[in-house]
């Protein structure tokens, strides 16, 4: 007779135990960086069973959106540390600032895709345990960092065997007095063929066929940025680039982002290699 009034509580208390069974650690870090003269700020998650054992992950790389910053995809998309415990892998989160992840032409201390390429990957493998090798990594990105990750995903195939994008903004020349683009690559009128040769609307569909295992480019139906997304999916498709274009309902908002980054996730770690837990010889994985 005393318990029924009590069984609220208690069934309250076994979900939130379940709740919190397992969760991701997030850790917000600073990566010494010569290409931006600063400690650079970066955020990552990592799986809940990543202190016990030895156990090597693989890594997605998840660039955010102009006027973003490095905690908002943790923050914003709650999925992705719960992704990375129920699939085990480490997100790594950079801060990119309004930079596009571009070298700057015009600054010396904004070279984000140095920074990226050259101190975070290196950074994370040195640090953490992970499978270090391109077959392990994959990056992705939402608006300013879906341009990023497919940017930084052609430019560097040696990184990255899976690249992907949300609602990204894939043709830059189309948006020349917005977004502080002109900041890092100079004024639009006087650098034409630097802007053109930097869009991937024009990059990515010279990529040699079979460069990556998975290109995943995603766009809501109602986005500003979906005819350009569509350009690209033409462009890729005339080249005979393998690639997967999805447009589902939705703007360009973390609404949409939320709904979209769970399946490119899943088809990442899908198609990654099983078994292979060493990484190359040398210092890796200290903490």
């Amino acid at each position: 007779m005393m318990t029924r009034p009590f069984l609220p509580l208690i069934v309250s208390v076994l979900v939130a135990g379940l709740s919190f069974a397992h969760a991701a650690e997030i850790r917000k870090i600073t990566i010494p960086s010569k290409a931006l003269q600063r400690e650079a700020s970066a955020t990552i998650v990592l799986p809940d069973n990543y202190g016990n054992g030895e156990k090597k992950y693989p890594v997605i790389y998840f660039l955010h959106g102009y006027g973003d910053n490095n905690t908002h995809w943790a923050n914003r998309i709650p999925i992705i540390p719960q992704l990375a415990d129920e699939l085990g892998f480490i997100a790594v989160c950079p801060d990119g600032k309004k930079s596009w992840y571009f070298d700057s032409y015009t600054n010396p201390a904004n070279r984000f895709e140095t920074h990226i390429a050259e101190e975070v990957v290196p950074y994370i493998d040195l640090h953490y345990r992970t499978i270090a090798d391109r077959d392990h990594r994959a990056i992705t990105g939402n608006s300013m960092g879906g341009h990023g990750a497919l940017y930084l995903g052609s430019r560097h195939p040696e990184l990255f065997s899976q690249i992907g994008s949300l609602s990204g903004g894939v043709n830059i020349a189309a948006w020349t007095k917005h977004y502080d683009i002109s900041e890092a690559l100079g004024p639009y009128e006087q650098n034409v063929k630097r802007w053109e040769d930097a869009s991937i609307l024009n990059m990515l569909p010279k990529t040699k066929p079979g460069t990556y295992r998975n290109i995943l480019i995603s766009c809501g139906d109602q986005d500003f940025f979906l005819q350009d997304n569509r350009k690209l999916d033409e462009q890729l498709t005339k080249a005979g680039i393998e690639h997967t274009f999805t447009v589902t309902p939705g703007t360009h908002n973390w609404i949409y982002w939320k709904e979209a980054a769970a399946p490119q996730v899943r088809t990442f770690i899908g198609s990654m290699p099983r078994g292979k837990t060493n990484p190359p010889v040398g210092k890796t994985g200290t903490e």
